[in-house]
């Protein structure tokens, strides 16, 4: 089956961007990359941008999501219904701009923290590739200061629910309705043991790609 989805994945200058990418490159999504400093001002040139692509990818990067207000309008304005992937800062720059708190919850960033995942909820959306529902087993590898710790009652009044936490704080967020899938932990990370499979995951539920591109990802 050919791919019916072409996503945007907006680089937010990350180490882990291109791991990331090689890891979508992977499941078989077929993407352009294009780095948020180079995303238009103007919202209509965003709104025009987002019609092109079938799904939006946030990446990882450094700083806070107040500091990506572009990235923010480009979620809102054009990908609000439509599937998004969103990692570690890609989480809370959406959460942020849903009206979230992001927060401090370490003094310093927290480099290469290994943890197992308290599986809270199934996911609407997200199956392996056998048809069966995927699970946040094992360890997942963080990378972070910030973080998002709303209570489930709080998500829920904006029509997200988590999928899974470690301690308080949101590890995997879902949206309601929309095929928005979040996470804080860097599933292309070596560490993170099923972290290709996640990324596959969403691949095939929430872009129906079954088979494996080998096209080269431009960069706008």
């Amino acid at each position: 089956m050919k791919n019916i989805s072409k996503a945007l994945f907006v680089d937010h200058r990350d180490s882990f961007s291109g791991n990331l990418a090689a890891a979508l490159s992977i499941s078989g999504l077929d993407f352009d990359i294009i780095q948020d400093h180079n995303l238009p001002s103007n919202p209509s040139a965003l709104v025009e941008l987002a019609s092109q692509y079938s799904a939006l990818v946030l990446s990882p990067g450094p700083g806070t999501p107040s500091e990506y207000p572009k990235s923010a309008q480009l979620f809102s304005l054009g990908f609000a219904s439509k599937p998004v992937l969103g990692v570690c800062l890609g989480l809370q720059i959406v959460l942020h701009a849903c009206g979230f708190t992001v927060e401090r919850i370490a003094a310093n960033p927290i480099h290469g923290r290994t943890c197992c995942l308290q599986k809270l909820k199934p996911s609407r959306f997200l199956q392996n590739n056998n048809g069966t529902e995927f699970c946040f087993n094992g360890s997942w590898v963080f990378y972070n200061s910030l973080g998002c710790t709303a209570s489930d009652e709080t998500l829920a009044n904006g029509n997200w629910f988590a999928l899974a936490r470690e301690d308080s704080i949101i590890a995997a967020v879902e949206h309601r309705h929309n095929k928005h899938v979040l996470v804080q932990f860097h599933p292309e990370s070596f560490a993170s043991v099923n972290g290709q499979s996640f990324i596959q995951a969403f691949a095939k539920s929430f872009c129906h790609i079954t088979t494996r591109s080998t096209e080269n990802k431009s960069l706008l």
